[in-house]
């Protein structure tokens, strides 16, 4: 057995990579799983948390069952796969437990009709004290996978979606100050309510030729970019880093750095993306036009492993749900 108080989360996936089969074109450990099905390629990601991690004081049940769809739903979208089918597992306390699941379930109704997915059942289960829920989905790749370590020196680093924000709120939540949230509606909903844009499936498949490499942003931004370095074996250089006003406004009333909120905050579920050099432009074109915000702009050179930011090397650690310490809390 593991021994998960002398083990972080990366450690224990380590771990059980060792144990795991690889039938695909996706190296072990990445967003989803693929492998063959007569002539389909499938893909095949489960993924949840507990409400202790990511449950805030303003969302309602129904917003941790979208956001564990939202998640999912994620990891095969930056892949290239289109999800298909979808099964849930809940665990609660028998108090008040029919209520949380109800609730949660009409949060993971509400995901699967936005995202056009099946919801085709799974699982309920009585837990000792904290409430927990995983998704599995099933997804058919549309176009060829797209791992994370393929990177190269010379291509261009973008990240979509919006930075900070969610940040923002984990920081309200961990340094009590939750009372100035109601000045930040913005932050409120994408804390509770994070979305994923079908509309970059579409991108990657009608240029998947630009794209060497891909990674959804669930546990920081910084964990994702120094995972896709690594991953490639190349340095990230980031350029350019694109903050809503909300977050600078956040920042200054809080007296933490702006950016800190938007390497470390997590679950913003956007996508990094390496893009060849000579497609840049008509990526970016392509990107917006689909209504799909680019935040976040940098260079790949040949390097290590590491990410450079304003001439400094960042910490690229993300969330760790087996420390009862999350380092993640004393950064944001």
């Amino acid at each position: 057995m593991v021994n998960l108080t002398n083990f972080s989360e990366r450690k224990v996936v380590m771990n059980i990579l060792k144990h795991l089969d690889r039938r695909g074109e996706l190296p072990l450990g990445d967003d989803i799983a693929d492998f063959n099905l007569k002539n389909l390629r499938i893909g095949l990601k489960i993924d949840g948390f507990s409400a202790y991690n990511s449950k805030l004081p303003w969302s309602k049940w129904s917003d941790l069952g979208w956001k564990a769809v939202t998640a999912t739903v994620s990891d095969c979208i930056v892949k290239g796969s289109r999800p298909i089918a979808l099964v849930a597992s809940i665990g609660s306390p028998t108090k008040e437990g029919q209520q949380i699941i109800e609730d949660m379930v009409e949060g993971i109704v509400e995901a699967c009709r936005y995202y056009n997915v099946p919801y085709l059942g799974g699982d309920t289960n009585a837990s000792k004290e904290d409430v927990w829920i995983d998704v599995a989905v099933i997804s058919v790749f549309e176009t060829k996978p797209l791992p994370r370590n393929g990177a190269r020196p010379g291509n261009i680093v973008l990240a979509t979606g919006e930075y900070g924000l969610t940040g923002s709120a984990f920081h309200a939540y961990y340094a009590n100050l939750t009372h100035i949230m109601e000045n930040y509606p913005r932050m409120l909903e994408y804390s509770a309510r994070p979305r994923v844009s079908l509309n970059l499936l579409e991108v990657l498949k009608s240029n998947r030729d630009c794209f060497t490499a891909s990674m959804d942003v669930s546990d920081g931004l910084a964990f994702t970019l120094g995972e896709v370095a690594k991953a490639s074996k190349v340095d990230i250089y980031v350029d350019k880093v694109l903050l809503p006003r909300e977050v600078y406004s956040y920042s200054e009333k809080a007296g933490i750095n702006p950016f800190s909120l938007a390497f470390y905050g997590g679950e913003e579920y956007g996508a990094v993306l390496a893009v060849k050099e000579k497609c840049l432009n008509h990526v970016i074109s392509e990107l917006e036009r689909r209504g799909i915000k680019v935040s976040v702009y940098g260079k790949v050179r040949k390097g290590e492993g590491q990410v450079w930011f304003k001439g400094k090397t960042l910490t690229c650690i993300g969330w760790d749900h087996f420390s009862k310490n999350n380092i993640i809390r004393k950064i944001i």
